[in-house]
């Protein structure tokens, strides 16, 4: 099953029957979007980080803090489980055992959030500046590592933050995150999204070139074509998210559809095109089977 987080809700399809589902979808008017997901082991559910408003002070970006909804994959039910607040502009969220990592990309900050007792453990800036410079917008847990994309607003080459994650172990102070690992560069792009573990190595996206990227060794994978958000792999393909081109008023709204494309990585072949009507923007999806 693919679980989608988007600007209209979170989707699930199921690649068997082509059923496509709506699981939550956009009814609180303070909501601003669904976008990092990821499947939490000790829960046995699926997490995904809804954009809210809910009293912090503005500060430049338009959301401010976090809704986590819990999705029981058996079920399909889902509800909300935590407020977690001061999040301005959360893009991927990742998990380490019980410990949630959240990016709040507006004020280039990792929040760690213990699922255990539903408070916040620290919160690390990414460099001095409180501002959407590095632009964090992807997580990882790989290899014993915290993988942090920073895809630094097209000023310069994206990068990659590797932090080990026995330097995050009961971590609690405000360390700077940038002093906690090394920075791998991506060298030639900008514009990055997502981190996926693809065939021994890691893939991105190159969202405005409408690329899937090699990682560890530098270069294109695939050309997925539209503008590419959200990736996730299954035996059969490389599923690849795809939204319109669209100022930011429009694509984060129902005004615009999404697309699911299933790429064949050898040959570059689209095997399979899914409609997501209204969808708006696809930010982040994860494949899970029970």
């Amino acid at each position: 099953m693919l679980y989608i987080t988007t600007s209209s809700g979170v989707l699930r399809h199921d690649p068997e029957s082509d059923e496509l589902r709506t699981l939550i979808p956009m009814e609180d008017r303070r909501w601003t979007g669904f976008f990092g997901i990821v499947f939490h082991e000790n829960s046995h559910s699926i997490l995904a980080a809804c954009r809210q408003r809910l009293g912090t002070q503005r500060v430049r970006k338009h959301s401010t803090d976090v809704i986590l909804h819990r999705i029981d994959p058996r079920s399909e039910t889902s509800e909300e489980v935590s407020a977690i607040h001061d999040v301005h502009d959360v893009h991927q969220i990742a998990v380490w055992n019980d410990t949630l990592f959240l990016t709040d990309t507006g004020l280039n900050r990792l929040h760690l959030f213990d699922l255990s007792t539903g408070s916040t453990t620290a919160i690390l800036p990414v460099g001095p500046e409180r501002d959407d410079v590095h632009h964090l917008n992807a997580l990882l847990i790989h290899e014993e590592h915290l993988l942090v994309g920073l895809n630094n607003r097209g000023h310069r080459d994206a990068e990659i933050l590797q932090i080990p994650l026995a330097a995050l172990a009961d971590i609690s102070e405000s360390v700077d995150a940038l002093s906690l690992g090394p920075v791998i560069p991506v060298t030639g792009f900008t514009h990055t999204h997502d981190l996926e573990p693809f065939n021994g190595g890691l893939i991105c996206c190159a969202s405005h070139d409408g690329l899937i990227l090699r990682v560890d060794e530098p270069g294109v994978l695939i050309n997925a074509g539209g503008w590419t958000r959200g990736l996730a792999v299954d035996p059969e393909g490389l599923w690849v998210g795809i939204s319109q081109f669209a100022k930011r008023s429009i694509r984060h709204s129902n005004r615009v559809d999404g697309e699911l494309r299933q790429l064949d990585v050898r040959t570059g072949e689209c095997l399979r095109n899914v409609p997501l009507p209204g969808a708006g923007q696809v930010h982040d999806m994860i494949i899970h089977t029970e």
